[in-house]
């Protein structure tokens, strides 16, 4: 019986051991996911104040339980959610986190940028479409949907799709 005892203490011990240690694995993923979300919401921030010159946001966080971005405005007192900020600042904050994503997690091989321009105003677009052409040099490939042919100068390929007389969609690749 004492035997028995002994090979549960010991089994028991090993357990406690197993915990503790599961506890600090968790704790130390904690605090990566903190420094690493800490370093997105930098880079965003730097990002978004190159892609514009209004200075309307202190700081940039990133939700810890959904996700979600939150900005900072200057002339408030509080974080808001980035979903409250107006279609061109949404647009700019979007695109200012994901490519701090693609820098912080050194994942610089595609970008991927659908209508980037929407809602942007006329004042910001010129910086916004000199940033693209930055960054593309620094990826391997960028990828740019767009209906109003901004950014064509740049392009070393571009494809175009239209309407065919039968309604069909067609595309052919422009020089």
């Amino acid at each position: 019986m004492k035997e028995k005892v002994a090979k549960l203490q010991e089994r028991l011990g090993k357990a406690k051991v197993c915990e503790e240690l599961l506890e600090k694995i968790k704790g130390g993923i904690e605090s990566q996911r903190e420094i690493r979300l800490r370093r997105i919401t930098d880079e965003a921030l730097r990002i978004y104040e190159t892609l514009t010159d209004q200075r309307v946001y202190k700081a940039f966080r990133i939700n810890r339980d959904d996700y979600s971005v939150e900005v900072f405005p200057s002339r408030l007192e509080g974080f808001i959610p980035a979903r409250r900020t107006g279609g061109g600042h949404q647009t700019l904050i979007a695109l200012a986190v994901r490519i701090a994503l693609l820098h912080v997690l050194n994942q610089r091989s595609l970008l991927i940028l659908d209508e980037p321009t929407y809602g942007v105003d006329s004042e910001n677009l010129p910086q916004l479409m000199s940033y693209f052409s930055e960054a593309a040099k620094k990826l391997e490939q960028t990828i740019l949907v767009t209906h109003y042919g901004l950014g064509e100068e740049e392009a070393a390929n571009i494809i175009k799709v239209g309407l065919a007389p039968d309604g069909s969609s067609v595309a052919w690749r422009s020089v």
